[in-house]
């Protein structure tokens, strides 16, 4: 029931940011003749060609594009277990353990690599900032993804 709660406050949020950004964008981008890029670059060309409202564009072509955008993130910290083991729990992302050294050091290092939507890369940045203030991570935006564990574990 909390998930389920939980989900629906997410959904009601995600629609109330798509009607929040299309106000900015109608405000501010088309009324000076701006075209942002990506999704909303090409909501806006539908919305001025076609004369749609674009509330209704930026939903359908997020729809069409596909609402999780995947990024690859690959951290670096000496707290790299813990970590790792607060990913795979609380997010229910799989992660990669990569052995590399430090070009510098030359000491032996554990390079944790994931992939997770957008909507996740915060969720992943206080996880590594409550455990390691001073890690260093690297975001990836990805062309596409398949395989492997892609998707959520089960969390019960």
């Amino acid at each position: 029931m909390k998930r389920l709660l939980r989900e629906f406050l997410n959904s009601v949020l995600i629609v109330l940011g798509i009607f929040s950004a299309c106000m900015g964008l109608k405000g501010f981008l088309l009324s000076s003749n701006f075209i942002d890029g990506g999704v909303t670059g090409v909501s806006m060309l539908l919305a001025k060609t076609t004369g749609l409202p674009l509330a209704v564009l930026l939903p359908l072509v997020f729809v069409l594009h596909g609402i999780d955008e995947y990024t690859a993130i690959t951290i670096i910290s000496n707290r790299n277990a813990a970590i790792r083991d607060k990913i795979m729990t609380e997010l229910g992302r799989g992660v990669t353990v990569y052995k590399g050294y430090g070009g510098k050091s030359g000491a032996e290092q554990d390079i944790l690599y994931c992939v997770v939507t957008r909507l996740e890369i915060g969720k992943v940045k206080t996880i590594v900032r409550e455990l390691d203030g001073s890690a260093f991570v690297v975001f990836h935006p990805l062309a596409g993804v398949e395989g492997g564990l892609v998707k959520k574990i089960g969390l019960h």
